[in-house]
């Protein structure tokens, strides 16, 4: 179970990387395909991020963590506030800094992450490449057509 919890908590680290680059670099393109790879990239974060969640709660004694991500989910900044605190006491230390920087990303919460403890924004072309030709199914298709149409401009 570490193990897997592992791989979902640097593919969901991951996948954040590849939206935070995307957001930034293509922020004002209207490339057919942008929007929808975000949304794509985002859809995949949070599903990795409800696996963590779940692997975590099958580490645990008791459901919490499948409550604090429900809470998570639940859309009313109370809920999502009480989500958080309770998050704050039962992440293992070792965990906090990557759960910590996904939460405060996709749910637009006030969790406390430290700027250093942050990767740097990697290129977008190169995360648009590395998607095209690394990745499969929905994801590459999609890049492809965004690296397509931008490589299509004058």
């Amino acid at each position: 179970l570490r193990t897997s919890e592992q791989r979902t908590e640097e593919t969901a680290l991951q996948l954040r990387s590849w939206r935070r680059a995307l957001e930034s670099g293509l922020a004002d393109d209207d490339a057919p395909g942008t929007a929808l790879l975000l949304g794509l990239l985002r859809d995949k974060e949070r599903h990795a991020l409800e696996r963590l969640f779940r692997l975590m709660n099958l580490q645990g004694t008791n459901d919490d963590f499948y409550r604090v991500y429900r809470g998570l989910e639940s859309g009313r900044p109370h809920t999502i506030a009480s989500s958080c605190e309770l998050l704050e006491h039962l992440a293992p230390p070792r965990k906090r800094p990557g759960l910590y920087r996904l939460v405060a990303d996709l749910y637009d919460t006030d969790l406390f992450v430290d700027p250093e403890d942050d990767d740097p924004v990697p290129n977008p072309t190169a995360v648009l490449v590395h998607l095209a030709e690394a990745e499969r199914g929905s994801l590459a298709a999609v890049a492809s057509i965004v690296l397509s149409g931008r490589r299509a401009r004058p």
